[in-house]
């Protein structure tokens, strides 16, 4: 890491070695990121990683993650330069003004109108820029009757009909996920649409990606099965035979997803129960589904008869799909998520891109904030 005193954003020790290589994606494209919290900056490491200058513009005090949650501030900020600026300031309204005029994309995650408050609104940089890629994610998008309302993801969800969905049979909704799915679908949602709009830099484009929107896109899939069913009440869409997860006699726990036909037939055998798969009533997924409370309180009572890594041996070995539920600390040290690459310097915790086959930027650190005032201003994107 440089120096605080020099003067110059902060970057990863790896990333310059890495800005060497010309076949990376996106290399020499600018990013101005006028984004904090988790959508904008996920977006932005997406982009950093391949290949792309990322300038992001912090308040004074920093990006609010670095203090809501500095392990997730580290993650989604690796490798970013970073400039301090207010701008209630016109010094520093010029400054960001003049770097936006000279990028490539802007990214923002204000409400609708904020960045036009200070002369960094899509309207106003076109003219100045009109090769501008603007990128706006917002929570519920830059117009309609709730554009103005505050969030978070578990909002968005709820509000998309995701939350309705979580939980089991007989139970509340629960907004325990542990994905963020609004904030990370909504970044990447968003770097698509930068992508496809830096493959045709014909004029200004301002995308406009909701959070809410993202929600609605991602649980589509989810909404088909809905209206297939006749759209029933919940604890019956939520029944999912031989699907889920189950303790074994050890205590853990494991997954499995005996979903197709074959995979149902194969799991009855296993577990000593080639009845239920002769029984006409169970002959196919819907009628399953039907009746899982019975079909899941006997693969319970069988997986209570072995450990569960015994358990997991015979599903492997019976072509069944099986996982077991591992802690975070077992996870990175899976042998497959060790061949491919993840996390291997574990507890640093890094987001990456899970594409094999592109040249990306390796390493790097978390972004410093560098608050050096006035001399920061010789700074300009030819330097970076």
């Amino acid at each position: 890491m440089r120096a605080k005193d020099d003067h110059t954003p902060a970057i990863g020790p790896n990333l310059e070695e890495s800005r060497v290589e010309s076949d990376l994606p996106l290399s020499g494209v600018r990013i101005l990121d006028l984004t904090s919290l988790l959508p904008g900056p996920f977006a932005g490491q997406m982009l950093v990683d391949l290949g792309a200058i990322v300038v992001k513009v912090e308040r004074p005090g920093g990006d609010p993650m670095r203090h809501l949650g500095a392990g997730t501030f580290s993650v989604v900020n690796r490798g970013k330069h970073s400039i301090e600026l207010d701008l209630r300031d016109e010094a520093d309204r010029v400054l960001a003004v003049e770097l936006a005029s000279e990028a490539d994309v802007l990214l923002e995650n204000g409400r609708p109108g904020a960045t036009a408050k200070f002369g960094l609104g899509f309207e106003a940089l076109k003219e100045l820029n009109p090769r501008l890629v603007y990128l706006s994610l917002s929570g519920w998008g830059q117009s309609g009757p709730a554009a103005g309302e505050p969030g978070h993801n578990a909002n968005y969800l709820s509000r998309a009909g995701g939350t309705w969905l979580t939980g089991g049979p007989g139970t509340p909704p629960s907004d325990a996920v542990p994905v963020a799915q609004a904030d990370i679908g909504a970044a990447l949602y968003g770097v698509i649409g930068v992508l496809a709009a830096l493959r045709e830099p014909r004029q200004a484009r301002h995308l406009d990606v909701s959070l809410f929107a993202t929600g609605h896109a991602l649980l589509a899939p989810r909404y088909g099965e809905y209206v297939d069913k006749g759209m029933p009440g919940r604890d019956e869409l939520l029944r999912r035979p031989a699907h889920g997860v189950f303790e074994a006699g050890d205590g853990e726990c494991l997954t499995i997803a005996a979903v197709e036909d074959q995979f149902w037939c194969a799991l009855c055998k296993l577990i000593g129960r080639p009845d239920l798969a002769a029984r006409e009533d169970l002959s196919d997924y819907a009628e399953r589904c039907r009746r899982a409370d019975e079909i899941d309180a006997a693969v319970a009572r069988a997986f209570r008869t072995r450990p569960r890594d015994a358990w997991l041996a015979l599903l492997r070995e019976h072509d069944i799909p099986a996982a077991p539920v591992l802690r975070p600390e077992e996870a990175v040290l899976d042998p497959q998520a060790q061949h491919l690459g993840i996390q291997p310097d574990w507890p640093v915790v890094r987001a990456f891109l899970p594409i094999a086959g592109l040249p990306r930027v390796a390493g790097g650190e978390p972004v410093e904030r560098d608050s050096a005032g006035g001399k920061i201003r010789a700074t300009r994107w030819a330097e970076l």
